[in-house]
C-alpha cells in the first residue's frame, strides 16, 4: 500500500521572528532567499512534487502604508516598515508568491496567520481579524481561500475560530503532534 507524506515550508521571511527583532539569519535583500526558492521549485517540477507553502500573509502585499488596525499585542506592528516590497523585501514578498503560482506543479498555498501572529497569546478575535485578511489578499490574488494552516511556532490556535473560516487542516511537525479536539 503506498503512503502519504506531506512536504510542508514556512515561507515567512522577516515575520518569523519580527517580535524577538532577529533577522541575521536572513539575507538583507532577500536574495538568497528567492535563489533557494527558485531552487526547490524546480525540483519539484523535477519530480512532480507538490508541497505546502505555508505563506505569512503581509508577504503577498506590494506595500502597505497605512497602520493596522485591531486590539494586537502591545509593539506587535514595531517591525512592519510601511514601505513596499523593493525597500524591504523580507516584509513584501509577492514575488516569491508568483513564482509558487507559477510552477509547473499546482502548490498548496497555506496560511501562516497574516502577521506571524502566536497563537496560544492572542484573543479569538485577533485571530478572526487575521483569517479575514488572510481570505482577502487571497481572493484579490484570485487564490483559493486556504483550508490548512501551520500556525507560528506550532502554537495552539482557537479551532473554533479556524473552523469558522473553512480551515480544515492543522499542519503541526511530527515530533510535537498532538491530534486537536475539535468539538
Amino acid at each position: 500500500m503506498p503512503g502519504i507524506a506531506t512536504i510542508s515550508v514556512e515561507l515567512e521571511l522577516g515575520w518569523g521572528k519580527h517580535d524577538k527583532n532577529q533577522y541575521d539569519h536572513l539575507s538583507a535583500d532577500a536574495q538568497r532567499e528567492f535563489d533557494a526558492l527558485n531552487f526547490f521549485l524546480s525540483v519539484c517540477d523535477g519530480y512532480e512534487l507538490p508541497v505546502s507553502f505555508d505563506v505569512v500573509g503581509h508577504l503577498f502585499q506590494e506595500d502597505c502604508s497605512e497602520p493596522h488596525p485591531g486590539p494586537y499585542p502591545d509593539g506587535w506592528w514595531t517591525a512592519d516598515p510601511h514601505t513596499d516590497h523593493r525597500t524591504d523585501p523580507l516584509f513584501y514578498a509577492p514575488e516569491f508568491i508568483r513564482e509558487i503560482r507559477a510552477a509547473d506543479v499546482a502548490h498548496e498555498i497555506c496560511t501562516h496567520t497574516y502577521s506571524h501572529i502566536l497563537c496560544e497569546e492572542i484573543s479569538d478575535e485577533i485571530l478572526d481579524r487575521e483569517l479575514q485578511t488572510v481570505e482577502r489578499l487571497y481572493r484579490e490574488r484570485d487564490i483559493s481561500e486556504p483550508t490548512s494552516i501551520v500556525t507560528p511556532r506550532h502554537q495552539n490556535p482557537s479551532y473554533e475560530v479556524l473552523r469558522n473560516h473553512g480551515i480544515e487542516t492543522i499542519r503541526t511537525p511530527l515530533a510535537e503532534y498532538t491530534p486537536p479536539k475539535w468539538k
